[in-house]
């Protein structure tokens, strides 16, 4: 992704980055971006949060979600949706995000399934306002579950904070695994071909 390692952060698995992320931001309102998978107002009421939720798949999701985020600290939501499978471009959310106030919320876009987008977008250079945090996991395009790599973009100082209050350590295999199925560009091309043939029908 032509990313400094300090713009990142690598974990086991999407959830511990999901859990980890409201407990060191400590946010006092949430908002969910819907449909949406349970483990986000799980992760946040487990850090105190109050959740709320908006459905943001049926209209034109970035003006609805920016009508409820005047209180909100934190912003939970899926590109492409997880459940919908919807995806909104990626210029109109950095568009929309680079647009607020640096007290507004931190945005969490979870980008688990964009590969099968196929979305060849990088993501350094839209990092700098410190509000905007993409995870990512090998589980899904890879196959992998098993031996999931998941990993977290932001600011520097975002990724500091999250490294100096997590609590695991990478397995081993399970960045070799990433690694050696990144490397595989046959595997990724091939992929990517019959996603698009099956849009296509």
């Amino acid at each position: 992704f032509g990313l400094a390692p300090e713009n990142m952060l690598f974990a086991n698995s999407l959830k511990e980055l999901i859990y980890l992320i409201p407990d060191i931001l400590k946010p006092k309102r949430v908002l969910i971006v819907g449909p949406a998978l349970n483990i986000y107002e799980e992760s946040s009421q487990a850090a105190g949060a109050e959740v709320s939720y908006i459905n943001a798949m049926e209209t034109d999701g970035l003006s609805l979600i920016h009508e409820n985020l005047n209180d909100k600290d934190l912003v939970f939501f899926a590109n492409p949706n997880r459940i919908a499978g919807k995806m909104i471009p990626r210029e109109k959310i950095i568009e929309a995000i680079n647009v607020m106030k640096s007290s507004g919320p931190h945005f969490v876009t979870d980008e688990s399934l964009i590969d099968f987008a196929g979305s060849y977008d990088h993501l350094n250079g839209r990092l700098h306002n410190g509000n905007l945090t993409v995870l990512r996991t090998t589980a899904f395009f890879y196959g992998m579950p098993g031996l999931e790599l998941a990993y977290a973009v932001s600011s520097p100082d975002i990724i500091n904070l999250y490294r100096k209050n997590k609590h695991w350590e990478i397995n081993p295999l399970t960045a070799q695994a990433a690694a050696t199925a990144f490397k595989d560009s046959a595997y990724i091309k091939a992929s990517k071909q019959y996603m698009l043939r099956e849009k296509k029908m």
